[in-house]
C-alpha cells in the first residue's frame, strides 16, 4: 500500500501532523545530516527524559534513516511524554514512504 505523501511546494520537505492526547506536532522531514530540531531546540534539549527521545528517534532507526534527513518539528499542547508521542506518530506514516523513493 502506498501513502500520498505531502510536500512544501517551495522547499520539497515531506510533512506532516500527529496528535496524541492534546499534543500536535507538526513535521517537515527533508535530506540532511540527521540533525532533529523540536521548538528551535534540539532534542536533548527539549526532551530530557531518555524515554521520551527514544520514542521520537525510534522511527527514524525502524526506517534506517537517522543519519540522512534533518527532521524539524513544533509541536505544543499537552505534557512531554504526549508531545513526544505526536511527535513520534508523525513520521511513522510519512516518512518511510518518502524516504522509500
Amino acid at each position: 500500500m502506498s501513502a500520498v505523501v505531502k510536500k512544501d511546494k517551495i522547499t520539497g520537505e515531506a510533512l506532516g501532523t500527529g496528535r496524541r492526547k492534546s499534543a500536535v506536532a507538526r513535521v517537515r522531514v527533508r535530506e540532511g545530516e540527521g540533525k532533529i530540531t523540536i521548538n528551535k531546540r534540539t532534542l536533548e534539549e527539549y526532551f530530557a527524559h531518555l524515554q521520551d527521545r527514544n520514542s521520537v528517534l525510534q522511527v527514524l532507526d525502524g526506517a534506517g534513516k537517522r543519519g540522512e534527513v534533518d527532521v524539524r518539528i513544533r509541536v505544543h499542547g499537552s505534557g512531554t511524554t504526549g508531545q513526544a508521542g505526536a511527535c513520534r506518530s508523525v513520521p511513522a506514516g510519512n516518512l518511510s514512504c518518502w524516504c522509500a523513493r
